[in-house]
């Protein structure tokens, strides 16, 4: 066919080679227009990930600054907490090593009938603790009535927590109204 064309073709050579060109020109064109769209699409692929990748960027820098300040107030909380514990861990510390004598000495009067005076009230340490003594009187001229009262001062002692051991002395009880009274004071524990 070519042949054949070449044959029959009566134009001169520069336009048939004008002629080709013109043909490799549109097809270049062509080819670059292609080229260039694609190129065109491949930018605006990369410019539109791009823009993508830096608003995810943005939200997580805006996340990370949001939890970084969270994290800053839960830390400050967390200071202060710590801080609490170690005062609460020195007041334990303070607590136990103090002896509790006032804390008994708190409690007695609450147990007194009014018609018992106490005469003498001592606390003597002992390895284990405290030893109480007590010494007292029932003010009343009624006999039967001295050994009511001190059965409720007793029964009253005998319910208090802290004290173990109870030993009497009550042989003057019903003939002067005296009495003697020791017991060991248990330790206070104080618990987590």
């Amino acid at each position: 066919m070519i042949l054949i064309s070449s044959l029959i073709s009566f134009l001169p050579p520069e336009v048939l080679q004008e002629k080709k060109l013109k043909k490799a020109a549109i097809l270049s064109v062509f080819v670059l227009s292609i080229c260039f769209l694609g190129i065109i699409q491949h930018l605006f692929y990369h410019w539109s990930n791009y823009q993508y990748q830096t608003n995810i960027y943005f939200d997580v820098s805006r996340q990370l600054s949001k939890l970084e300040q969270k994290i800053k107030k839960q830390g400050e909380k967390l200071n202060y907490l710590k801080c609490l514990q170690n005062q609460a861990n020195e007041i334990k510390n303070f607590l136990e090593k103090r002896s509790f004598v006032q804390i008994y000495l708190t409690t007695i009067p609450y147990i007194l009938p009014k018609e018992i005076h106490l005469e003498k009230l001592s606390f003597i340490p002992e390895e284990t603790g405290y030893v109480l003594v007590l010494s007292g009187k029932v003010d009343t001229k009624e006999i039967p009535k001295r050994g009511i009262i001190f059965q409720s001062f007793l029964e009253n002692i005998k319910k208090m927590p802290f004290l173990t051991n109870i030993t009497l002395n009550t042989i003057k009880l019903f003939t002067e109204g005296e009495f003697h009274l020791t017991a060991y004071l248990k330790k206070i524990k104080y618990e987590d």
